[in-house]
């Protein structure tokens, strides 16, 4: 797409992020804008917007955050070994850790399973994150001004003060970067079990990380108690937020042995395997 293209497209989404902190009905309008901005993006020839399909010649950027226990950096990781099997030969893919809420369950506890594939791993270490300042360490920041062709997955904190840490991060993305903002969703947890819960979290992150949501990936577990009835449920549940939202469900992540037994599930399947043990484990 055309550079000037992508710069209008910059600007558009500072002017929403202002507008999504006002009230709860501007915050509706401000969806609304972005999905008729996106639609227009398409009919100017822009890539299919679908997760798979979006690897190309410019740096592609899918940062995703979500609640404590949604499975957020299960998902990243997952994410992040699937995109490296579609990527090009010449097309480099990165996993960028900078979740600080919660960094003993963190995507560089995965980092030689990555390396081992050709994914590059940029975290803080455990030291810096658990300090009172927590600090990002050189090769964050490289990931992200690297002249080199390449898809990055963020895995961002689940919480408003993890998510600001975004704020930072957004000045060194390239405008013509194409950037998607992902809320994994677990309807099990409290706080995100219905709709009104979910899209309030969705504007707290929103209004934190000054980066208007793009897509909502569906991971409702329960760990190794998911059921079929389980998942199913919360894919009811975030039909519903995609209503309200005007968000589209990009993708429904679901551990391998549960993903042979679904047949109905309306988006993408990310099949998972699991990556991050619990301590117990």
């Amino acid at each position: 797409m055309d550079r000037n293209v992508r710069g209008i497209g910059m600007d558009v989404l500072q002017f929403l992020t202002f507008f999504h902190r006002r009230d709860a009905k501007a915050r509706r309008t401000a969806f609304s804008l972005y999905c008729v901005f996106s639609a227009s993006l398409r009919l100017c020839g822009e890539k299919d917007t679908s997760v798979q399909n979006r690897l190309g010649t410019e740096m592609d950027v899918h940062i995703l955050t979500g609640h404590r226990g949604s499975g957020k950096t299960e998902v990243a990781i997952n994410l992040a070994i699937r995109l490296s099997q579609s990527a090009s030969a010449v097309q480099a893919v990165a996993l960028i850790d900078v979740d600080i809420v919660n960094p003993y369950f963190a995507a560089r506890e995965a980092r030689s399973v990555l390396e081992s594939r050709g994914i590059t791993v940029a975290a803080p270490s455990v030291t810096t994150t658990t300090a009172d300042l927590p600090v990002l360490s050189g090769d964050i920041y490289r990931c992200l001004r690297s002249n080199d062709a390449q898809t990055v997955v963020i895995d961002a904190g689940g919480d408003p003060a993890g998510a600001r840490i975004l704020r930072t991060l957004h000045r060194y993305l390239h405008p013509e970067n194409a950037l998607s903002v992902y809320c994994v969703v677990n309807t099990k947890r409290p706080s995100t079990s219905d709709c009104q819960g979910i899209v309030e979290y969705i504007d707290a992150i929103a209004d934190a990380s000054q980066l208007p949501m793009t897509g909502l990936i569906h991971n409702t577990h329960l760990l190794h108690e998911t059921s079929v009835e389980d998942i199913v449920q919360g894919q009811h549940v975030l039909r519903q937020v995609s209503a309200a939202t005007g968000l589209p469900v990009v993708l429904t992540s679901i551990m391998k042995h549960l993903a042979e037994k679904i047949q109905t599930i309306d988006s993408d399947v990310l099949t998972l395997e699991q990556y991050i043990k619990p301590p117990y484990e």
